[in-house]
């Protein structure tokens, strides 16, 4: 029996383009419509046009900045460009872009771009005259706003407010916008800025950065991110010259972008605030750290090199454990932070015990083995990225919908239609998040069954010379499609003997999607 392929015709499909500008907050009054609620207005409008909606992109991100990737608004075009589908919904013209008639003349007359809002059409002839002229109104605002913007900064860092985002940990924005020590409770009795403050001057008077973490928790005083102190931090907060009471400017240098003091238009430093310690006692708390690299990575690419680089994990602290030499140590002890039992293993013998481990787990694998699922569903992804994206975005909007529906009917029954005039909409919405419900099931049928090619384990021989054929970025990779974890405890004793089974305790992996699947085992 033959079986029929239905193609849609592309004239038939529409794409729903919505944006919104991630810098606007809630109680901004020129905040935008949601992406959610420009998405359900598209739904509708392809509703009563009779057509169907293929896919929906969503950038949150400026319309007019130029060095702003908006991948999906690329992707809209180049798909409508290509004729799979037959028209792009977006909401308004200054959704679409605000870089004037740049980005729209790739569309008026050639291809379809249904502005909603506006109720203008690119194929119209009519309508060309209005969108270039509303793209160029919103391209004059943008710049309007953009440059408004600048002055306003540029007054706040020459009258001493800051203007740069969370400032650094210690401090916090007052009165005027001025910088004021943290008051805020740190942990062992001290306030942040309390805290800061002597980190620093134990650095400047020539403690060691591993012993003022230690010393930092072993007085029980939490780091800026809640958790324990690290080199790293302290060598940030040396290098910050708002400890020091100066406002700051962002320079860009071979070595990355830096904070340096912010000079006015005489060419002098601006005070910002209080200042936690003097330029004297920062600039010495740098000197005692410098040529102390943290971390220090190879020239070139900084990719991690090493097979079980942020696999391993200390069971005494639960920190990861990161090469230094011929070893994998515990992240806190080399860090000079508190770690009750810090691990270390030898780098060869670790690596050659979970190679080892790896082959004989998948090998021994039956093929119900949850294992061996999440290593096939694993290797399909890398195999085929485009493909496991879609299936976690069908499942997401099905996720999305299907909240959606349930919120509409918590409303009606809590009473919010109750209302002659709100009973009269209810039938509708309920229609529109229904069809939206059953679009997205769909979606996902397509990925209900998965076929699992688990064939890898049929051979044990052949998966040893494999693995061990394989280059080092491929064997990391292996390595992982079965390994989430491996914690790792202390040797008994100095120059102990490593032995895998009594240390480490492997986490194997799980499939991510619980969902029905087809295996299919070697002939």
């Amino acid at each position: 029996m033959s079986t029929a392929t239905t193609t849609i015709d592309p004239s038939k499909l529409v794409d729903l383009y919505c944006r919104k500008s991630k810098e606007l907050g809630e109680d901004d009054p020129r905040r935008e419509l949601s992406t959610d609620s420009q998405e359900m207005q598209g739904r509708r409008w392809a509703a009563r046009e009779g057509l169907t909606v293929r896919k929906v992109w969503t950038d949150i991100a400026s319309g007019f900045k130029e060095n702003v990737t908006r991948t999906d608004f690329d992707n809209a075009l180049s798909a409508l460009a290509a004729g799979e589908t037959g028209t792009l919904w977006c909401f308004t013209l200054d959704r679409f872009s605000r870089k004037g008639a740049e980005d729209l003349l790739k569309v008026i007359g050639k291809t379809r771009v249904w502005f909603e809002l506006e109720h203008l059409d690119s194929m119209n002839p009519f309508d060309r005259e209005r969108i270039i002229t509303e793209a160029e109104r919103a391209r004059s605002f943008s710049m309007r706003l953009s440059a408004n913007v600048r002055r306003t900064k540029d007054y706040q860092r020459e009258h001493g407010q800051w203007v740069s985002g969370r400032p650094p940990y210690g401090l916090k924005v007052g009165d005027g916008r001025k910088l004021f020590a943290d008051d805020a409770p740190a942990g062992g009795g001290f306030t942040k800025g309390e805290a800061a403050t002597l980190a620093l001057e134990k650095l400047a008077a020539g403690t060691s950065g591993p012993d003022v973490v230690r010393m930092l928790d072993g007085h029980g005083i939490a780091g800026p991110t809640g958790g324990g102190w690290a080199l790293a931090t302290l060598h940030a907060m040396t290098r910050h010259p708002a400890y020091a009471g100066w406002q700051i400017a962002k320079v860009d240098q071979p070595s990355g972008r830096v904070r340096m003091p912010y000079l006015n238009r005489a060419g002098k430093r601006v005070r910002v605030g209080v200042a936690l310690v003097s330029d004297d006692v920062l600039r010495r708390a740098q000197t005692s750290l410098a040529g102390k690299a943290v971390f220090p990575a190879p020239a070139g690419s900084t990719k991690a090199q090493h097979l079980l680089t942020d696999l391993l994990r200390c069971a005494g602290c639960g920190r990861s454990m990161s090469r230094v030499g011929r070893a994998y140590p515990c992240w806190a002890r080399n860090q000079g932070s508190i770690c009750k039992a810090p691990a270390s293993v030898s780098m060869a013998a670790v690596e050659r015990y979970v190679s080892f481990r790896w082959v004989e787990r998948i090998s021994a694998a039956d093929m119900d083995d949850l294992v061996l699922h999440a290593v096939a569903q694993r290797w399909a992804a890398r195999q085929a990225p485009e493909s496991t994206r879609e299936e976690l975005e069908a499942r997401a909007a099905l996720a999305v919908a299907e909240k959606r529906l349930r919120r509409l009917q918590e409303d009606r029954q809590n009473g919010l239609y109750d209302d002659p005039e709100m009973a009269r909409l209810y039938p509708s919405a309920l229609r529109d998040e229904s069809a939206r419900v059953a679009e997205a099931r769909k979606r996902v049928e397509a990925f209900t069954v998965r076929r699992l090619d688990v064939s890898l384990a049929a051979d044990w021989e052949a998966l040893r010379s494999s693995f061990e054929a394989a280059d080092r970025e491929l064997k990391r990779d292996l390595v992982r499609l079965a390994v989430d974890r491996v914690t790792v405890t202390r040797a008994p004793y100095q120059g102990a003997k490593f032995y895998g089974e009594s240390r480490c305790v492997i986490g194997w992996a799980e499939p991510e999607v619980d969902h029905d699947v087809e295996v299919l085992a070697a002939a």
